[in-house]
């Protein structure tokens, strides 16, 4: 999956904000991520498709546009722009604009390599709004494994970009979430993050928890099938010391967490995540949901407090 950016929207008081000026400011907001990367990133063309980036995945080609000069000029993006507006309204909702070109990092190959921007409300859905990845090639699964080639690199490919982003915000988005992962950015690939930016930690648990009810199979299903996840997290968040505690498993597994405008949690090697998750599940979560009321015990008390009202009646 590589980097993922998922954007908010904002809202305007008594003020409506159209689906064109969302759409110029995902525009806006994935050049600006290419810039950052532009000593690396050498971009040759931009495409638009309907629906998804590739024909087989039933993507419908639209327009495209040659790049001179290696990165997104202003002229370039005004270029872009013009050529979204002369599209039908509904092409351009469920447009997809793509970025491609080579990434070019010291002793290692060229790698075809391609920013996406999403406006198919179905695409960023699952993919983000941003996202920017190579394309496989030899041990080189995704853009994460050359952002922690080495901790110089990490330190300024991945968590400079936390500082500079997870703070972003315009008149029409603001930056909800950042994902640096092998996997879609998704609760249940939790495992395969390696640095993220969530509102606050209340959202790392909250993940955390929807993993564990993906992987636990029917044991964990059933537990806590009866509960809100807002819930669990805050009875969680509230015993005593539990947020301190919570550090030391940060702590353990190299994972600093960091004010950058959201929370940002960056992992110092490729296993934190993973690491993390084992260890938090096995002495925290599955203890908790072990303890539980059951389904049918709060359907017996529920059932009780009904009939005792009955009689009383």
């Amino acid at each position: 999956m590589g980097l993922s950016v998922v954007l908010e929207p904002r809202t305007r008081e008594h003020e409506y904000i159209g689906i064109d000026e969302r759409t110029r400011s995902r525009i806006s907001f994935g050049i600006q991520v290419s810039r950052f990367y532009e000593a690396y990133f050498k971009i040759r063309g931009i495409e638009i498709w309907k629906f998804a980036p590739l024909k087989e995945l039933e993507g419908i080609p639209l327009k495209g546009i040659e790049i001179a000069k290696g990165f997104v000029t202003r002229e370039d993006e005004e270029r872009l722009w013009q050529h979204l507006q002369t599209l039908d309204p509904v092409d351009r909702f469920f447009s997809v604009v793509r970025l491609l070109g080579t990434w070019e990092m010291e002793d290692h190959p060229k790698l075809d390599t391609y920013l996406t921007i999403s406006n198919d409300p179905n695409w960023r859905r699952v993919y983000g709004d941003i996202e920017l990845n190579v394309f496989p090639e030899g041990d080189i699964r995704d853009i994460v494994d050359l952002f922690y080639k080495d901790r110089t690199v990490k330190e300024r490919l991945v968590d400079f970009f936390l500082t500079t982003f997870a703070g972003y915000s315009d008149d029409a988005h603001q930056t909800g979430a950042i994902y640096f992962t092998l996997g879609v950015p998704a609760a249940e690939d939790l495992d395969l993050w390696r640095t993220v930016s969530l509102r606050s930690k209340t959202t790392l648990l909250e993940n955390s928890l929807a993993r564990l009810r993906a992987i636990g199979g029917e044991e964990a299903e059933h537990a806590l099938s009866p509960y809100s996840v807002h819930f669990l997290v805050r009875s969680l968040r509230e015993v005593p010391q539990f947020d301190e505690y919570l550090s030391s498993f940060f702590a353990r597994h190299q994972i600093l967490a960091k004010s950058v405008g959201s929370v940002g949690f960056i992992g110092e090697n490729p296993e934190s995540f993973k690491e993390f998750f084992d260890e938090f599940a096995e002495k925290v979560l599955k203890p908790m949901i072990r303890d539980l009321p059951r389904d049918a015990e709060i359907s017996s008390k529920i059932r009780n407090a009904v009939q005792k009202q009955t009689r009383l009646d």
